[in-house]
């Protein structure tokens, strides 16, 4: 089974507007289950209160290294953005 890690992030615009951390989780946790992918809590990654404007974020720079360290094999993310802006 393939390894994969989470990664939610909510700015205080996405938090307003009721979407949180856990609802994030949630759904793609179910992604990951529903394609077979092994979503191991040590491999989720959250952010609250963080622009996507902006790269240098703690739990994304953790994402990144553990990335280049070879610890899974798929990132699942809500959307896109939820990594990066552009």
């Amino acid at each position: 089974m393939r390894r994969a890690a989470l990664y939610a992030r909510v700015s205080t615009e996405m938090q307003e507007k009721e979407q949180t951390i856990q609802s994030q989780l949630a759904a793609v946790s179910h992604y990951a289950e529903s394609h077979g992918l092994f979503a191991n809590p040590a491999l989720t990654y959250t952010e609250e209160g963080f622009s996507g404007s902006h790269l240098e974020r703690p739990a994304l720079d953790e994402l990144r290294d553990h990335a280049r360290e070879g610890r899974f094999e798929a990132v699942i993310v809500l959307c896109p953005d939820r990594l990066a802006r552009k």
